[in-house]
């Protein structure tokens, strides 16, 4: 583990002096004696377990596995791998790796470990090195998952400023005759303020989310432009350098930005058709009879796809007219049809076929499986990403990033307006005395303006979580509400439909009670 800590077993994947925590240097199919083994899946005696003890709950998510392992091997016993039959993990379910939470929980864990079966100053030195690495860790995973984030926004800035140097060149020496007509300051000062502005317009309208989508990226240059030009229009002549400048650089923008996507799409999948990059290309391994209901739940569950048929459960079907295939076959199937979504019906095929056929396609491809008399569709796709659930369930508006961060760009709107008119509002709202502290925690991210209404019984585990409300959606209604049933409804559909407009609505109406506490 400590190898693993300090980055030595990635340097030296091989070694078995370095890669130990790994065994990248045993064959994957051979039995081995080995150290540690993963907690997913372990068989041991019973009596090992009452000698030794259980797992220890002083660890959270990670080092367990490495504690109980090394008590056995303390024991006396030896820890074996037994590469002879497969199970489904779904990893990335607990942390995501990558992120600062793993990297904390991790390393955590190993500080953990050394303080209990270490004494002395070899603890401490130990601890010392783990604690050094969790910052630097920490800091690394930091700079990486911002500059993963901002690559493709400084790529498109990059990209739209160079643009606008070589418009700003032609339509100097096209129109004006002159190539030195713009002073510096066009260069160093408004492309950098245009960039910056299209960029913006482009991630408050959801343009940097995923999946990618069109319209978002249209909507943020359209907007980001009118923004432009109607400031344009009301700066002084010295401060206007070029309509023509700022139109055809918008142009540009929505050129250099679509063109980049379009490759960003095609080296991330291999297809031009970025309009599809919902629609994954699906088949269903099953009977007619579950593929029908494993079809009806991904439908319910919105999912887009793109379902390419049914594969038969069992070499044994030959007969089975609609069926694109049998599953042994399903690797030419795959490769025929570029399927990237594998659906296993549960109540049809046994699990260790689902293991195996999962094995030998390989982990390019995305595998869900349809339990028996189960209302979802589990699976995860890697490690480096949660778990996906294909349910009956509402999905909600209100748990997509786009609509969380406008509504956080809501409340803080909201909030520095009526900082601005506090002498005149406070005398208007009916609890005036708190307006200032609702004002002062909506900024810190405490409250929001509006949330969902109390209910008895509560209705926290349903819903996407919130900040505490100071208005919910019953002061957006003109008669008093009661009903707990009713009052579940209306904070259903407050998450499900939510809009920043529904937000500004029930604002306008229950105002008078924006100091409530």
């Amino acid at each position: 583990a400590f190898t693993k800590t300090v980055g030595l077993s990635r340097l030296f994947p091989k070694s078995p002096r370095f890669n130990q925590y790994h065994l990248g240097y045993l064959p994957e199919m051979e039995t081995n004696k080995v150290d540690v083994l993963a907690g997913a899946f372990m068989l041991l005696r019973r009596r090992v377990l009452d000698e030794i003890g259980l797992l220890d709950e002083t660890f959270f998510m990670y080092g367990e596995d490495i504690d109980l392992s090394y008590r056995i091997v303390q024991a006396g016993y030896d820890n074996y791998y037994f590469p002879e039959t497969t199970i489904i993990h779904y990893k990335g379910e607990s942390t995501k790796k990558g992120s600062l939470n793993y990297v904390k929980t991790f390393y955590q864990a190993m500080i953990i470990f050394a303080r209990k079966h270490f004494a002395g100053r070899q603890a401490r030195l130990f601890v010392l090195m783990l604690q050094s690495a969790i910052y630097l860790r920490a800091t690394l995973t930091l700079l990486a998952n911002t500059l993963k984030r901002l690559s493709l926004p400084l790529l498109e800035g990059g990209l739209i400023y160079a643009g606008l140097l070589v418009l700003k060149d032609f339509w100097a020496v096209y129109h004006f005759q002159n190539p030195d007509y713009y002073g510096p300051e066009v260069s160093y000062f408004f492309f950098p303020f245009y960039v910056c502005f299209w960029l913006a317009s482009i991630f408050f309208a959801g343009g940097y989310d995923e999946p990618f989508q069109l319209r978002r990226l249209l909507r943020g240059l359209f907007t980001g432009t009118l923004l432009l030009m109607a400031v344009y229009g009301l700066l002084d002549a010295t401060f206007r350098p070029s309509r023509a400048l700022l139109l055809l650089g918008a142009a540009w923008a929505f050129a250099v930005t679509l063109l980049v996507r379009l490759l960003w799409y095609y080296f991330r999948t291999g297809s031009w058709d970025m309009g599809s990059r919902n629609n994954r290309r699906l088949i269903v391994v099953g009977s007619a009879a579950e593929t029908t209901r494993a079809l009806q739940l991904l439908h319910k569950a919105e999912v887009q796809m793109q379902v390419l048929g049914r594969v038969a459960p069992s070499p044994a079907h030959t007969n089975d007219p609609e069926a694109l295939g049998r599953i042994d076959q399903i690797a030419d199937i795959v490769s025929i049809y570029q399927v990237e979504e594998v659906v296993f019906c549960g109540k049809d095929v046994p699990t260790q076929t689902i293991t195996r056929t999962m094995t030998e396609l390989g982990p390019h491809l995305r595998y869900k499986i349809l339990p028996p008399d189960s209302s979802s569709i589990i699976g995860s796709h890697s490690k480096h990403s949660v778990g996906e659930l294909y349910t009956v369930d509402l999905s909600f508006r209100i748990a997509e990033r786009l609509h969380r961060r406008n509504k956080r760009l809501f409340d803080l709107m909201i909030s520095l307006c009526l900082l601005l008119l506090y002498p005149v509002v406070v005398g208007l709202v009916e609890e005036g005395r708190g307006l200032l502290p609702n004002i002062m925690a909506v900024l810190s991210g405490q409250k929001t303006w509006v949330a969902y209404a109390a209910v008895s019984g509560g209705q926290a585990h349903e819903l996407p979580a919130l900040a505490a409300a100071v208005l919910t959606p019953l002061d957006g209604l003109n008669r008093t509400i009661t009903e707990p049933a009713t009052v579940r409804r209306l904070n259903v559909l407050y998450a499900k439909d939510y809009r920043w407009e529904n937000d500004l609505a029930i604002l306008r109406r229950g105002w008078r009670k924006l100091g409530r506490r």
